[in-house]
């Protein structure tokens, strides 16, 4: 009985100290955005593989349910930018680079995704280029792997593109798209992971302030 109390004891406070929340890159600010214009606000995200056609076996309430039993690249790209730009407390702003503003305001906001090879077994890796505290650039390398299907595409891409605006893996949680852990059935962002980028992009201050919630989510002080 002893063993089992102390057991239940130490499992408990390893959840403490381990679930909480939205992680982020230690140090780091994320992008330098000029928050005073939509433009200045803007990532440009630039895709080198838009003609492949990948299989559509989404859910029936997912926006691309009913687009065909193929989708291209870019349909699957624009919706995991619209998802990440739905964030109503967000500053942060993604296009791609046919966008009027990529001329004039992409130097040091871009993101390249391409096919290549990734580190280890993963599907997919990023790259983030560092100027001392702020992201200035990232590239995005996808494995053949990564095109098996929309749901393993968005959720691979969310997950990288996560990375690439400063969001670290949570490991505690398989509810987030950022997790190392996280589930065939979550392929788009979740609570956790807008949580995250409401963090390092807030529209009020307040927001980038956090606290912990036992693994659940990271709620404003």
């Amino acid at each position: 009985m002893v063993f089992r109390f102390w057991r239940r004891y130490f499992l408990f406070l390893a959840a403490v100290f381990l679930c909480l929340g939205f992680r982020v890159y230690p140090g780091i600010d994320g992008w330098g955005l000029d928050t005073s214009s939509v433009a200045g606000r803007k990532i440009f995200i630039t895709l080198r593989s838009s003609g492949k056609l990948i299989e559509n076996n989404l859910p029936s309430d997912d926006v691309l349910s009913a687009s065909g039993a193929m989708l291209t690249e870019s349909q699957l790209l624009q919706t995991i930018i619209d998802d990440f730009n739905s964030i109503q407390r967000s500053n942060l702003v993604l296009a791609l680079d046919s966008d009027s503003d990529f001329a004039a305001y992409s130097t040091n906001r871009r993101i390249e995704i391409e096919p290549g090879d990734a580190a280890g077994a993963s599907s997919g890796e990023a790259q983030p280029t560092f100027a001392g505290r702020q992201i200035v650039g990232c590239k995005i390398k996808l494995t053949e792997k990564a095109y098996t299907n929309a749901k393993a595409y968005i959720g691979l891409v969310s997950h990288e593109i996560g990375h690439c605006v400063g969001l670290e893996h949570p490991q505690e949680t398989v509810w987030s798209v950022m997790s190392y852990f996280f589930q065939t059935d979550v392929y788009r962002l979740a609570i956790d992971d807008k949580m995250g980028i409401v963090h390092l992009y807030p529209k009020d201050p307040s927001d980038a302030s956090e606290k912990a919630t036992l693994g659940l989510s990271c709620a404003p002080q």
